[in-house]
C-alpha cells in the first residue's frame, strides 16, 4: 500500500511522529487482535462464515457503540462508519451474497456416510446367508476332492501296471486319465459359476434390505446423499454424520 499512501504519509509526518504511540496501539489492536481472531476461528469454521463475520464487523461496531457506550447513532455517523453510503450498500450486498453462499453450502452439505460392509456383516440375515453358502461350497469341495482322489488312485494303479500292459492298453489308459482330468477341471469351473449365482441369489435380498434401511433413515434425517465409507471404497475423509447406529436401530440390530 506504500505507493498509494506515501504522499499522505510524507505530508503528515509531524503528526505521525507526535502520535506514534497511539497509532502503534491502534494498529496492534486493529490488525493484530481484530485480524488474528477471525483467522484463528478459521481452524474451526468455514471460510464462508469467516467472511460473513469479518464483513459484518461495521454493523457490530455500531451496535456495540449504541448499547454499551450509549452513543447516539444517526444517519451521519452511520455514513461515516462506512465511509460513504456507497460502501454501506456494498457491505449489505456482500452480506447478502455470503448469506446466500452459506445457505447454498449448507444445502449441499446434507451428506452422511455409512460403512455398508460392516452393516451387512452385522445383519442376522447375512450370517444365515453366509452359513448357507458355506454349506454349498463345502459340498462342491467334497465332490471335487473325491474326484481328485479317484484320479490319483487310478494314476498310481496304471503307473504300476504299465510295464505289464501293451502300448495300446497304456494309450487307452492315458486317454482315460486325461479325460478324468478334464472332467475335474470342467466340474470345478461349473461349481464356481453355480456358487457365484447362488451367492447373488442369496445375498441380493440382504443387500436390498440394508439399502432400504439406509435410504429410510437418511431421508428421515434430511440427507440427500449417503457415501459408502467402507475401507477401499475410495472415500478419503468421513468426518460427517455416521448413520450406522441409526440404521442398526431401524433394523433392530
Amino acid at each position: 500500500l506504500l505507493p498509494f499512501t506515501f504522499t499522505a504519509l510524507k505530508k503528515n509526518t509531524h503528526i505521525i511522529v507526535k502520535e506514534y504511540k497511539k497509532l502503534f496501539f491502534l494498529g496492534l489492536m486493529g490488525c493484530g487482535v481484530c485480524g488474528a481472531f477471525p483467522f484463528l476461528a478459521g481452524e474451526t469454521t468455514t471460510v464462508t462464515n469467516m467472511g460473513i463475520i469479518y464483513t459484518s464487523s461495521p454493523v457490530f461496531i455500531i451496535l456495540i457503540s449504541y448499547f454499551f457506550f450509549k452513543e447516539k447513532i444517526n444517519l451521519i455517523k452511520i455514513t461515516l462508519k462506512f465511509n460513504t453510503m456507497k460502501h454501506l450498500k456494498l457491505v449489505i450486498v456482500t452480506l447478502a451474497i455470503f448469506v446466500g453462499a452459506t445457505s447454498f453450502v449448507n444445502a449441499q452439505s446434507k451428506i452422511a456416510h455409512i460403512d455398508t460392509q460392516a452393516l451387512v456383516e452385522a445383519m442376522p440375515e447375512m450370517k444365515s446367508a453366509q452359513s448357507e453358502l458355506d454349506k454349498i461350497q463345502k459340498t462342491y469341495d467334497t465332490e471335487i476332492k473325491a474326484m481328485a482322489k479317484e484320479l490319483e488312485t487310478k494314476m498310481k494303479q496304471y503307473d504300476q501296471e504299465a510295464a505289464s500292459k501293451t502300448d495300446e492298453e497304456n494309450q487307452k489308459r492315458f486317454e482315460e486319465v486325461q479325460g478324468m482330468q478334464k472332467n475335474i477341471q470342467a466340474y470345478r469351473q461349473q461349481a464356481m459359476q453355480d456358487l457365484q449365482k447362488k451367492e447373488r441369489d442369496i445375498l441380493q435380498p440382504v443387500l436390498e434390505k440394508a439399502r432400504a434401511a439406509i435410504q429410510k433413515v437418511a431421508r428421515a434425517q434430511g440427507f440427500q446423499y449417503v457415501m459408502d465409507s467402507t475401507t477401499g471404497s475410495g472415500l478419503i475423509l468421513a468426518d460427517g454424520k455416521d448413520l450406522m447406529a441409526d440404521v442398526k436401530k431401524e433394523m433392530g440390530i
